[in-house]
């Protein structure tokens, strides 16, 4: 409970099914829905509020080892984005050449007990500044075009500034604010044209 702090209920098991996880990782609501990532299962379920009654899972035929998500929309049609923090088979980061995939764009519809979606695309730069070579977190600023991926990867953190429709924008944040890992990013809006980036170096 927000207001008192209070245990309410659990919801889910361990398993590969509707309304089962196999490692959950991000986890967003937005609406009467709450958006969760499962690592191992590669996949986006999405669970209606207040009582967990599973709408559907996706990405598992194009996800890999998926993490963190950011989402926005409204009326039972949205916008998710997904970072895809694939590794080489040896688990290594993979060569610059091979990151063009760090992050997925799904189209998803709501439409009563049922949840739909489309891939629209995966991107990453695979050279340059704005290559992603280790990805987790994500947040999205619709109003302003932009999505914020921290890029995780010691000795090179930072945040990488895209757009949304994937492309490198050419920003980065100074890699002084984040000396180990880049972590959560979230955005405090003031108003309809102002606000702040809150992050933080785990």
């Amino acid at each position: 409970d927000a207001a008192t702090g209070e245990f309410v209920r659990d919801a889910g098991r361990h398993g590969t099914g509707l309304g089962e996880f196999w490692r959950p990782n991000g986890i967003a609501v937005l609406d009467d829905i709450v958006w969760i990532v499962e690592r191992d299962n590669r996949r986006l379920q999405l669970l209606t509020l207040p009582d967990f009654r599973p709408l559907g899972a996706f990405g598992d035929d194009v996800l890999e080892l998926p993490y963190g998500l950011t989402v926005f929309g409204e009326a039972g049609r949205y916008d998710v984005y997904i970072t895809d923090n694939y590794e080489g088979p040896n688990d290594e980061v993979p060569a610059d050449a091979e990151l063009g995939r760090r992050v997925h764009h799904f189209r998803v519809h709501v439409d009563g007990a049922r949840a739909s979606a489309e891939h629209v695309r995966a991107f990453g730069e695979t050279s340059g500044p704005g290559v992603l070579r280790k990805v987790e977190s994500i947040a999205a600023d619709p109003a302003n075009d932009r999505l914020l991926v921290a890029e995780e990867l010691e000795g090179e953190s930072t945040i990488k500034v895209y757009d949304l429709a994937g492309r490198f924008t050419g920003r980065t944040f100074d890699t002084a604010f984040f000396p180990n890992e880049a972590e959560g990013i979230t955005l405090y809006a003031c108003g309809t044209d102002g606000g702040y980036w809150i992050a933080t170096d785990q």
